[in-house]
């Protein structure tokens, strides 16, 4: 019998409910005063443990939590990382010239590690507030741009491995829409009056492919992300949402696609398979969009 996929979803979120209500949370005692070594799951059960009747916490919230947890990160990480192949078998340059740059920068004596990455995000959210006191250190990953400006450049060394997964995420949108925002009070945006209590809810893959932020947005151009000094710009996509309820799994998601998909540049070669699927686009939509059956080819370098 073939199931829906709406169904299949069902099973699978009772199955991973049952899973971490069984196996994870039995064996997870709270340490008593113990809030920072346990991590999430440890501090939540001590606020449990506490009784306090004011709380709104509940053993089942937590387990829903880590549920949509467990269930994100094992659905889109697999997505985003087809996509990228998907994207670079089909330009090969592009492809190339990634490698290139973890050959020139890592070698092969070693893997890509996050510190390759040197995360340009934060850096990004730090210089923004450094220039408003204007502090400079000689110790800080940034290059003045002139002795008589307060700009900043972030320097990433595997800056062109970040841009191309950063297209990948903005040309794909594997999540098209952001979650429901509310409106807290009466306001208007570009003209439109927005009542309080509006629900809100952002169309992230028209953003991304609006001209008149992009230009070109259905060319796969990663050097769009790079500026003309050879510097990464602020990136402007939002791959994983926007507002207070942004994606709770993007630091640990960029922090595993950019590890894999540079280990993998680094030790293979990729190509597209004669005869099989695996045109870039040719997705199935949805909540999460995702890539149609593709096939490769790989060979170590």
């Amino acid at each position: 019998m073939r199931l829906d996929n709406s169904i299949k979803f069902c099973i699978l979120h009772s199955a991973f409910c049952i899973i971490v209500r069984q196996e994870y949370l039995k064996s997870q005692d709270a340490i008593p005063g113990d809030d920072a070594g346990g991590g999430y799951v440890n501090r939540y059960l001590n606020i449990l443990n506490k009784e306090d009747k004011s709380q709104t916490f509940s053993k089942q919230q937590l387990i829903m939590m880590l549920v949509d947890t467990l269930i994100a990160t094992g659905s889109t990480i697999p997505t985003v990382i087809t996509q990228i192949f998907k994207y670079l078998i089909h330009h090969p340059r592009i492809l190339k010239k990634a490698q290139d740059e973890i050959d020139r920068v890592v070698g092969t004596g070693r893997l890509v590690t996050w510190d390759d990455r040197k995360n340009p995000v934060l850096l990004m959210f730090i210089a923004e507030r450094a220039e408003r006191i204007a502090l400079v250190s000689t110790d800080f990953p940034f290059a003045l741009l002139s002795s008589n400006s307060t700009e900043f450049r972030i320097n990433c060394s595997l800056l062109y491995v970040e841009a191309v997964i950063r297209e990948v995420m903005r040309i794909s949108s594997s999540l098209p829409f952001s979650v429901f925002h509310r409106a807290v009070k009466d306001t208007t945006l570009g003209g439109y009056t927005i009542p309080a209590d509006t629900p809100i809810v952002t169309n992230l893959a028209a953003m991304h492919h609006d001209p008149d932020l992009w230009g070109d947005p259905d060319n796969f151009r990663p050097e769009r992300f790079i500026d003309e000094d050879g510097a990464l710009i602020k990136d402007m996509s939002l791959p994983f949402g926007l507002g207070h309820r942004v994606c709770p799994g993007e630091t640990y998601s960029r922090y595993y696609v950019f590890g894999l998909t540079s280990a993998l540049l680094q030790t293979f070669n990729f190509f597209a398979v004669e005869g099989e699927p695996s045109k870039p686009g040719d997705d199935l939509p949805g909540l999460l969009i995702t890539p149609k059956e593709c096939w490769l080819r790989y060979e170590s370098r």
